[in-house]
C-alpha cells in the first residue's frame, strides 16, 4: 500500500508536467518495495539519528523521492530536488 504526505502532494503537482509523470511512474513501482530487486537498487537506506526506515529514490537527474517504509506501507514524505539536498546536508 501506498500513502502519499500532504506535503508531498503538494510538491508533485508543483512539478512540471513530465516530472510529474515520472514522479507517478517512481511511485507506481514502490508498491513492489522492497521485494523487487530492480526497485530496491533504485533506493537507498538513509542514515541517521530518528531516520529509521526512511529511503530515498533517485526519478531523474535533479528530483529525488522521500519515503518511509513500514508494516508493508510506502509513506510518500516528500519529492524534493538534489540541489535542496545538498544545501541540507552542506
Amino acid at each position: 500500500m501506498i500513502n502519499t504526505s500532504t506535503q508531498a502532494q503538494i510538491a508533485i503537482r508543483s512539478l512540471l508536467p513530465s516530472d510529474k509523470e515520472r514522479v507517478k511512474h517512481f511511485v507506481a513501482l514502490l508498491e513492489r518495495f522492497p521485494d523487487d530487486e530492480y526497485v530496491r537498487q533504485q533506493t537507498k537506506k538513509l542514515k541517521g539519528n530518528g531516520l529509521d526506515n526512511l529511503y530515498i529514490m533517485r526519478v531523474t537527474h535533479n528530483l529525488r523521492l522521500i519515503f518511509r517504509y513500514s508494516q508493508d506501507v510506502v509513506e510518500i514524505l516528500d519529492v524534493v530536488t538534489h540541489d535542496r539536498l545538498e544545501r541540507m546536508h552542506g
